[in-house]
Order: structure tokens, then C-alpha cells, then sequence
């Protein structure tokens, strides 16, 4: 479950699956990867997301804080 209704229409996660989000510098992937994780862990899911970013980091802080 993505959180986002017609993108859960489109992407079937399911249990011990890997979604990689893939696109052009400054397009949201970021924020829409974020968005799903913290909407997996709302329900209670496990959730991971490795970032290959420099900043990784930086995002990181900003969800914990």
C-alpha cells in the first residue's frame, strides 16, 4: 500500500517484493519514495529505504526529527 489510492491501482507491493523508483534529477522521487514509507509504517509494516543520494542523510534526519 502506497498511501496514494490510484498508484496502489498501478503498483501491487506485496510482502518481501523490491520497488525501485527511477526518473530524472528533481522530479519528486525523493518525496514520493518518503510518502510511501511513511505510510507503510503507519500501518505497522516493517519499512526500509536506502538511498544511493549524497544526502541520504539529510533526508533521514528530516523524517526521525
Amino acid at each position: 500500500m502506497t498511501g496514494l489510492v490510484d498508484l496502489d491501482h498501478v503498483v501491487k507491493m506485496r510482502p518481501g517484493n523490491v520497488v525501485v523508483v527511477a526518473g530524472r534529477p528533481a522530479m519528486g522521487k525523493s518525496a514520493l519514495t518518503l510518502g510511501i514509507a511513511l505510510a507503510n509504517a503507519a500501518t505497522g509494516r516493517p519499512t526500509l529505504v536506502h538511498s544511493m543520494e549524497p544526502d541520504a542523510r539529510a533526508d533521514a534526519y528530516n523524517v526521525k526529527g
